[in-house]
């Protein structure tokens, strides 16, 4: 072989698998409203400023649609992005930590404690693929989908089809959604990843659902963990320690049925016998304190925007308050590189207004009370 056909071959073998990567980064899965909203997340870990995120929210899509990361912003100056993703697989939580990492020195890290109830624990390869699809190519992205099959495999053996091409594409996305090009389509968001304007705040139309028949009750009992839940919370402990990362736990507000809310109160107990903080919405006297009421909810799991507004007002004061007492907490506010966040909370004030509004009309019997 002549130099000249080397370099020709050489040159062939690079574009083939410039062409294959740029069809994987394409051929994801597809996009729905919902997964948009999460497409939108990991394209500002990827292209917002870097080191300018103080921590992160992880958890299912309870995170997604209850936290306002403009909330601590406009009190704090803090920024706390949403990386949540629906039915987050808590498995996964630490390599999703490890890839924000890249990008951000972060402080602290936010964990809901839905994630790790039963029904989202008993994960599927659509869970997997909405965080292993939206990563960058990288050995943390290998290492976390070897992970997630391995541990499905062992604890829910038969969730995930065990054929060498579906598993294969996981890592090569191309294999599972070639088909594509011919039946569904590409949407522009697989090729130009949408972006938030709202910091990941959720806009979506169910936004302004009220769910009347939400009945929003505290629970003081409490249920039974299993030994997966705790290894995998030790898991995470060890993991967080080694990053000297601080941890804060939250349970969500929600209306799931008693047996559920116990084992989530047998998770906070847990965390923080272990010395972790944890803000539990259970609690009788929290639920009065914030001020959270049946009217807050689009079903008996998701807030709407009026409650997440009031979700996140209050856990920012105690999200502010926890940190404070052991960490430096920096306000950014009027820093340079943190425009962006001025800019997100004026497009967040309007798009609240506007939502209110539309709750008014649809709702005139609750004769609910808006804050502006």
């Amino acid at each position: 072989m002549t130099k000249r056909q080397f370099l020709r071959c050489f040159a062939f073998f690079i574009l083939t698998g410039a062409v294959i990567l740029g069809l994987n980064t394409v051929m994801r899965i597809p996009k729905d409203e919902d997964m948009s909203q999460t497409t939108e997340r990991f394209r500002a870990l990827y292209t917002e400023e870097k080191d300018t995120w103080d921590g992160i929210f992880l958890g299912t899509s309870l995170v997604s649609r209850g936290w306002v990361s403009l909330s601590p912003w406009e009190k704090y100056g803090m920024t706390v992005y949403p990386m949540s993703t629906d039915g987050q697989p808590f498995v996964l939580t630490k390599y999703l930590i490890e890839e924000v990492l890249k990008y951000q020195d972060l402080s602290f890290v936010v964990v809901d404690l839905h994630g790790l109830r039963e029904g989202v624990l008993k994960t599927n390869g659509s869970r997997i693929r909405n965080i292993t699809d939206h990563m960058k190519w990288s050995s943390n992205r290998t290492e976390a989908i070897t992970r997630a099959l391995e541990w499905t495999d062992e604890h829910y053996p038969g969730r995930i089809d065990s054929t060498r091409l579906n598993r294969l594409s996981y890592y090569f996305p191309l294999l599972q959604f070639h088909s594509r090009f011919t039946q569904e389509g590409l949407y522009l968001e697989d090729v130009i990843w949408p972006e938030s304007e709202m910091k990941g705040v959720y806009d979506l139309e169910r936004t302004t659902v009220v769910d009347e028949e939400v009945k929003l009750e505290s629970c003081t009992e409490t249920g039974e963990l299993t030994e997966m839940q705790t290894e995998l919370l030790e898991e995470f402990f060890d993991y967080t320690e080694e990053k000297d990362l601080e941890v804060i736990f939250v349970k969500m507000p929600s209306a799931l049925d008693e047996e559920v809310q116990e084992v989530l109160n047998a998770l906070a107990e847990y965390v923080e016998e272990r010395g972790y903080p944890v803000l539990n919405f259970n609690d009788p006297e929290i639920l009065e304190e914030s001020g959270m009421e049946g009217t807050d909810f689009m079903d008996t799991k998701h807030l709407n925007a009026k409650g997440a507004r009031t979700f996140s007002e209050y856990f920012s004061d105690f999200l502010y308050e926890t940190l404070a007492a052991d960490t430096e907490v920096q306000d950014h506010r009027g820093e340079e590189g943190y425009e962006s966040w001025d800019e997100a909370l004026e497009n967040y004030e309007v798009f609240y207004e506007e939502t209110l509004e539309t709750m008014r009309e649809q709702y005139p019997e609750l004769q609910m009370e808006f804050e502006s």
